[in-house]
């Protein structure tokens, strides 16, 4: 469970973290491999030092980042054990992390904290050099006690620590009795330090390779602090170090033949067999072109999440394996970015859920027999705008329409009268036909249907709409003529392409508006302001009802009523001029 919420007595808020089952499980496991932070309890709150709730949750979100990153490391490490560092990996994640805090602090180094102090490492009593020097022939002998004169005679501290290493690199026999001192003191100096720089890379390293990570950070780490002495000083040359220093690249991945994912249980192959399904039979009723290709494009994005959280292409694309923990953590990432909004995100997460479902009903016990772990999900709040702040205004209708008709590019052109006198959606209008216009009588109409692979929303969207006389006025029909065959616009990229000419050229900047879809509530608006019957609109504008009125006007003999009905909404322009004058137009 994820959220915020506050502690008794307290204004701070907290956050709710969770470690999925699967890994509190095997806690005791992550124990003996070297996880030192496990919580004692499976879900936990932690201060996100805000009071503020918008300030709490943007700090929430970022925490949830680190958290999920955690996580992920702690499944590698149950998978394949701590990753091994090369020398130049352990080098590379210490510099690094210390090319980070100078940039940290570049804007401000005298906002750096203190550089911690160089460790020195305990020699010992007499007894060990005593032992020692004994076994050493006569001239390492003596070279031995010189190292250790200027050892022992230096007053400079860097140069005191730097002659402790020389000590250990030339003499390996003092090193069982230096080394465990030396490495306490790397990892109280610099443990801190290693910690961020592995949590960065979401790396889990054994004992051994953290020792060798701390002795880099001595480096690297006094090198980024007498960077920032010098910035203190006017100096803003790059530390020579740093940059001389490789960047840290990740062991390349190794893949098993027991990782590999049955292809029946891949995300692609489940929709593709609830495809097929929707299809079977005389009258089937089988998905619409755009729906596979939705599900498909959820299940492909979920899965390269997946893989970028250490699992192998082939475990990653496994629908098998989903758990709630992990969605929950997919969300958490996608909520981070901040580009999505909570609507778009609970979409993503339902089409997962739905992938799930449609795999139990095909694989029944040998897919999730526990059930789909996404049931129940609590899906997140989002704003809803009202209808009349995404709808046009009469005087941008009447700005766009008087702009298309400076056009010279047919979608341009026509899509927005189209839309303006029918409540079309884009996507129907920018996928009409020169066959599609059809006289009954004096009166013309169009005809709003799937044939020829089109796609639309409902069954109750296939219709006819009457051609309002303004659109006949306009010229429309003469556009359809000279079309005469086949498709009236290029379909590539209509929505975009539309919303910013709105934006862009015609320039209602208004962020409420929808630039597309505002043109069927503008519409239904007019349909409201001309007393038009409910069935009539709902038929024009393709809405279902769910009662017997949603047949209305599939019979010729109706369409006369439908034109008449159509007939009462005024010419929008008109309108715009007629409210200016303070009239009435209806």
């Amino acid at each position: 469970m994820q959220g915020l919420f506050k502690r008794k007595g307290s204004d701070i808020y907290q956050g709710r973290f969770r470690i999925p089952s699967p890994l509190w499980r095997e806690r005791n496991r992550l124990i003996g491999l070297g996880v030192k932070d496990i919580p004692k309890t499976q879900e936990h709150g932690r201060s996100t030092g805000k009071s503020d709730r918008d300030e709490a949750g943007e700090a929430y979100r970022a925490m949830l980042v680190a958290w999920d990153a955690k996580m992920a490391a702690w499944e590698k490490v149950l998978a394949d054990g701590p990753m091994p560092l090369t020398p130049k990996q352990q080098m590379a994640l210490a510099a690094d992390h210390a090319r980070a805090f100078v940039a940290a602090y570049d804007e401000d180094p005298y906002s750096a904290p203190p550089s911690p102090p160089v460790p020195q490492p305990s020699l010992g009593d007499d007894a060990h050099w005593i032992a020692m020097a004994e076994k050493m022939p006569p001239s390492e002998r003596q070279r031995f006690m010189r190292d250790l004169r200027a050892y022992l005679k230096s007053q400079d501290e860097k140069r005191r620590s730097s002659l402790a290493f020389k000590l250990l690199d030339r003499y390996p026999d003092i090193r069982p009795f230096i080394a465990p001192h030396l490495a306490s003191l790397l990892e109280a100096a610099h443990g801190d330090d290693t910690d961020k720089a592995v949590a960065s890379k979401a790396l889990h390293i054994d004992a051994e390779a953290r020792r060798l990570v701390n002795l880099e950070m001595l480096s690297f780490m006094g090198a980024a602090h007498r960077g920032l002495e010098a910035k203190r000083g006017g100096n803003y040359n790059p530390v020579p170090e740093l940059e001389a220093a490789p960047a840290f690249v990740p062991p390349a991945k190794t893949s098993t033949a027991s990782s590999k994912a049955d292809p029946q249980f891949t995300f692609r192959s489940i929709v593709a067999a609830e495809t097929a399904r929707r299809a079977l039979g005389k009258d089937a009723k089988p998905f619409p072109a755009s729906t596979p290709r939705k599900y498909l494009k959820r299940g492909e994005e979920f899965a390269s999440w997946r893989q970028s959280q250490g699992l192998s292409k082939s475990a990653a694309l496994d629908a098998r394996t989903v758990t709630r923990e992990e969605v929950e953590r997919w969300r958490a990432s996608l909520l981070a970015g901040s580009e999505l909004t909570n609507r778009t995100i609970n979409d993503k997460v339902s089409c997962i859920s739905t992938i799930i479902k449609w795999g139990r009903r095909l694989h029944r016990e040998a897919f999730h027999p526990e059930g789909n772990p996404l049931a129940g999900l609590e899906k997140l709040d989002f704003k809803v705008l009202d209808s009349d702040a995404r709808t046009y205004r009469i005087d941008e209708a009447v700005a766009v329409l008087r702009a298309a008709r400076k056009e010279t590019e047919v979608r341009r052109r026509w899509l927005p009268w189209l839309c303006a006198y029918s409540g079309m959606r884009i996507e129907e209008a920018g996928q009409l036909t020169a066959e599609d216009f059809f006289q009954v009588g004096e009166r013309w109409f169009l005809r709003v249907s799937t044939s020829g692979r089109r796609s639309l929303k409902t069954a109750s969207s296939q219709r006819r709409i009457p051609i309002h006389p303004s659109l006949e006025a306009e010229g429309l029909l003469d556009f359809v003529r000279k079309v005469g065959k086949g498709r009236l616009f290029k379909s590539n990229r209509i929505q975009p392409l539309m919303s910013e000419w709105v934006r862009d050229t015609v320039g209602i900047k208004r962020p409420e508006l929808s630039p597309n879809h505002g043109w069927r509530h503008f519409f239904e608006d007019l349909c409201a302001l001309a007393n038009m019957s409910d069935a009539a609109r709902d038929f024009m504008t393709g809405r279902a009802s769910g009662k017997s009125r949603d047949q209305y006007g599939r019979s010729e003999l109706m369409l006369p009523g439908l034109a008449k009905a159509m007939d009462k909404i005024p010419d929008i322009i008109g309108l715009l001029m007629a409210e200016a004058e303070g009239g009435d137009q209806v």
